[in-house]
């Protein structure tokens, strides 16, 4: 085996090593990545499924056409008021309209301000006009959880 021989398995060792390492970088990215997504997925789902609302009163003021919505936070999630869906019959009121006000009762919050924690009621407020006869309120948190109840109107 003369020089050039050794030299040339030499040089093709180095390169097979190189592309040995950047395969082995490149896997160890990925599997890093796929495994930060399965963890937020993970949390995700635990935060699904620890949600919980309960719609405990819906009224409706006929003189100043609004209707007002108490819903308990049941679960054992921290919910953002701000992320909470609305619906009368089917019809979504907007999170950032003057349509609607939805916020923490002030006698029930105990421990952080401003978040809708467990065991706290929260009132939406619905400014709009709704004829007579039953309607129903459909909740929803940014979680997927939701309760829908029933009312009437004379």
């Amino acid at each position: 085996m003369g020089f050039g021989n050794v030299a040339s398995h030499l040089i093709l060792f180095i390169a097979l090593l190189s592309v040995t390492t950047t395969v082995a970088i490149l896997f160890k990215g990925y599997i890093t990545e796929s495994g930060a997504a399965l963890g937020v997925r993970q949390d995700l789902m635990a935060s699904n499924l620890k949600t919980d609302i309960t719609i405990t009163n819906v009224n409706y003021n006929t003189t100043h056409n609004y209707t007002t919505i108490t819903i308990l936070n049941s679960g054992k999630t921290k919910l953002t008021v701000n992320l909470t869906d609305v619906f009368i019959d089917g019809l979504r009121y907007l999170r950032n309209t003057t349509a609607r006000n939805l916020s923490v009762l002030n006698d029930t919050e105990l421990v952080n301000p401003g978040i809708w924690d467990p065991d706290e009621s929260a009132q939406a407020i619905v400014y709009d006009h709704i004829g007579a006869g039953t309607h129903t309120v459909t909740v929803t948190t940014q979680y997927g959880g939701k309760d829908l109840d029933s009312f009437s109107i004379a």
